[in-house]
């Protein structure tokens, strides 16, 4: 199986390896969960890899959110199948640096399954949805905003804890203050660093009511979106384990706390002139047609997709009053209440806010999603209800479609979705419910800490 990659791009790859006396390189992907999975190459096959592909074994996309389970139910974990490899096109514009390579600053590359396996690859289906707005003529624009919450605990003492025994790191709080403690520095500004020296810069970061960390990324365009946030994820849980303690991203990790969300900011160019495409100095707020049907897109076709937003047993902890998360299918201007902030007074920072992700969503799937449903509301000139005025948590009457606020109503939703299945194919919707269905399963057979203290002595 053969692509034709830019030339010059792949030209520009093997110069940087050769300059830099590299004998390997890491060359990865993003499973579902937004984990990223990579091996070490030779520089040798460096060429051959971004030409001709790379191998991996395919069933590594059957791997349950923890990594040390597969999920039996998968298609690709099917003996049948005889865990062959799936063959990953590495994306030479992906190429950065790679701070964290014992002995100087290695290589990394990012691709995508191009085979059959292609069906499952979560940055495959956000290229796919991209390369539509491509023939719209439409460029994206965006980045993420994700909430984490360290934990003073490694994977060693969090065995056989309950939540509430959770050691919190205490230097992230209170909210919106400096962070003073000299460990909790140390930790922030390696993260900046690599995170700088890997290009994905962090717009701001701030501590969020109680003990969260929110970290913004700077927008990019593209497939790029995407890469950025689960690099970001990735690395800062990687750094916390080198400093001893665990950064955790986990949706509702406490049941007196905060969870932790993530915000996609998603703004529209046209792609010849540049033209913010989501300003409009005459419409009201700024807001342009576009912009409006896009959110009118987003409040249609979101219900079906949310499993693609909140992809875990754990993600329906958030949907709680009190919790600062949305609870209703509502948009508004500037109004962080709502499910769909808007702003746009401005043309360059004219964008819709998504804001019913966890911290444990995928990114690329995320985005996906994200950009479906506001592709199919500028396709139908979709027009939304009047935008929320004060609190979008009490409403005598929640707009409609409902959001599906559970775990097994959001399945039963995705399943049963037209649009899931014509945006993602049939292959992956029924793979992607089968693995929920065995979080439901595995959760089902599961004693709690809860269970034991109600009746350990009942009957």
């Amino acid at each position: 199986m053969t692509w034709a990659p830019d030339a010059a791009q792949v030209a520009a790859v093997l110069h940087r390896a050769e300059e830099r006396g590299l004998s390997h390189v890491h060359l990865g992907m993003f499973d579902g969960h937004g984990h990223l999975i990579a091996k070490r190459y030779h520089v040798a096959n460096l060429e051959k890899s971004m030409t001709e592909g790379a191998h991996l074994v395919a069933a590594i996309l059957a791997a349950a959110p923890s990594g040390t389970d597969m999920v039996a139910s998968h298609p690709l974990a099917d003996p049948a199948r005889q865990f062959g490899d799936g063959v990953l096109r590495m994306d030479p514009a992906s190429c950065r640096d790679f701070p964290l390579e014992p002995g100087g600053p290695g290589l990394l590359l990012i691709g995508e399954f191009v085979d059959a396996t292609r069906a499952y690859c979560s940055r495959g289906q956000l290229s796919t949805e991209l390369a539509r707005w491509d023939e719209l003529g439409l460029e994206v624009v965006g980045a993420l905003e994700m909430e984490s919450v360290a934990l003073d605990e490694t994977a060693a003492s969090l065995a056989g804890k309950s939540a509430e025994a959770l050691r919190l790191r205490r230097g992230y709080a209170p909210p919106y203050q400096l962070v003073g403690d000299p460990a909790e520095l140390a930790y922030l500004d390696e993260l900046n660093r690599v995170c700088e020296a890997m290009d994905v810069p962090l717009e701001c970061q701030h501590t969020e009511f109680m003990y969260l960390l929110e970290s913004s990324l700077r927008p990019t365009t593209g497939v790029r979106i995407a890469d950025n946030a689960a690099l970001y994820k990735n690395v800062a849980k990687l750094l916390a384990r080198r400093h001893g303690f665990m950064m955790s991203f986990m949706a509702r990790w406490h049941p007196q706390h905060q969870g932790c969300g993530a915000h996609f900011n998603v703004s529209l160019r046209d792609r010849d002139s540049g033209r913010p495409v989501f300003h409009d100095p005459d419409g009201r707020h700024g807001v342009s047609d576009e912009l409006r049907w896009f959110v009118g897109g987003l409040q249609a076709y979101l219900p079906e997709l949310m499993l693609l937003l909140a992809p875990n047993l754990n993600s329906y902890r958030r949907f709680a009053p009190g919790l600062f998360t949305p609870l209703n299918n509502t948009w508004g201007i500037d109004n962080k209440t709502v499910a769909h902030r808007v702003l746009a007074d401005a043309p360059a920072s004219a964008r819709v806010e998504m804001r019913l992700a966890g911290a444990d969503v995928s990114p690329h799937l995320g985005l996906t999603a994200v950009l479906a449903a506001g592709r199919l509301g500028l396709a139908e000139r979709r027009e939304p209800p009047a935008p929320v005025s004060g609190s979008g948590w009490h409403l005598e009457a929640a707009p409609e479609p409902a959001l599906p606020l559970t775990f097994e109503a959001a399945i039963e939703a995705f399943e049963g979705s037209r649009i899931a299945r014509d945006v993602l194919g049939e292959s992956f919707v029924e793979a992607f419910v089968s693995d929920r269905r065995w979080q439901l399963e595995r959760f089902q057979q599961t004693v709690t800490d809860w269970e034991l203290r109600m009746f350990a002595e009942g009957g």
